[in-house]
């Protein structure tokens, strides 16, 4: 039985042991006094440091202190968007493979510029994965800043490079392969139990020790490209190989409601 663990601004929960939770806006305060006050946002601690909502990400989304329709959900405060408890049985097979002590699967956001990336991620204890948004000449990048699952291993480690679709991912995979082992490498689909289409560099069979990049499989870390259902961007994933804790199954890119 998984344990619910559930990160929530201004909402009291309770949860069964199944991960039924019930979810309900407190009414002694309106929207415009929660948005007032910063004891409602989560605190974001990065190197030690602990920083109020607001100074890290800006303000949140207008709708962060309006109750859901459906008292089970609750408001993530970058989006605005409502989420629910994780449902098990609709989890993708590599991702509920994932089993650590004391960690559960939960909805969670990372800041995406002006929209925000909605994803499903491990959550441990009372920590949940973060990702950092860094923007780029030609794509963004979201680096892990909290990873309760593996300590300190992954931190500063890029997780995920976003960019637009061209409509040739092909060639931009080719483009991060180093002209010298162009040859002893390919690119290939990624297989089962990864999200359709989704596509792996890596060293042919006859050259196994060639070096094909930064975006190549790895021992250390399991590296792929896909594409959004909507085409809209292209997504660079790279995951602790022990284990994924981030769903890219789950990525949505949204505008903050």
């Amino acid at each position: 039985m998984k344990t619910c663990l559930i990160s929530v601004v201004a909402v009291s929960l309770a949860a069964t042991a199944a991960c039924e939770a019930t979810v309900s806006q407190s009414n002694s305060a309106t929207p415009e006094e929660y948005a007032d006050n910063e004891q409602f946002l989560p605190e974001i601690v990065r190197d030690g440091e602990t920083y109020a909502f607001r100074d890290w990400y800006g303000e949140p989304a207008p709708s962060a202190f309006v109750p859901c329709a459906d008292e089970t959900r609750w408001r993530l405060p970058i989006s605005g968007r409502c989420v629910g408890v994780v449902d098990y049985d609709a989890l993708p097979s590599k991702v509920a493979a994932v089993d650590y002590p004391g960690c559960t699967w939960v909805n969670t956001e990372a800041d995406f510029g002006v929209d925000a990336l909605l994803f499903r991620a491990l959550g441990c204890s009372d920590q949940t994965t973060e990702l950092d948004y860094g923007g780029g000449a030609h794509a963004a990048e979201l680096t892990y800043a909290v990873s309760p699952a593996y300590g300190d291993i992954h931190l500063g480690h890029v997780a995920v490079r976003i960019a637009t679709y061209w409509g040739d991912d092909e060639f931009r995979l080719r483009e991060t392969i180093p002209e010298e082992t162009m040859d002893a490498c390919e690119i290939r689909p990624a297989g089962e139990g990864y999200p359709g289409g989704a596509m792996v560099i890596a060293p042919r069979a006859d050259a196994p020790s060639a070096d094909c990049g930064l975006y190549a499989q790895g021992t250390d870390y399991d590296t792929f490209w896909m594409v959004s259902p909507d085409k809209d961007y292209v997504y660079a994933v790279s995951l602790p190989a022990e284990g994924w804790d981030i769903d890219p199954f789950s990525f949505e890119v949204v505008t903050p409601e």
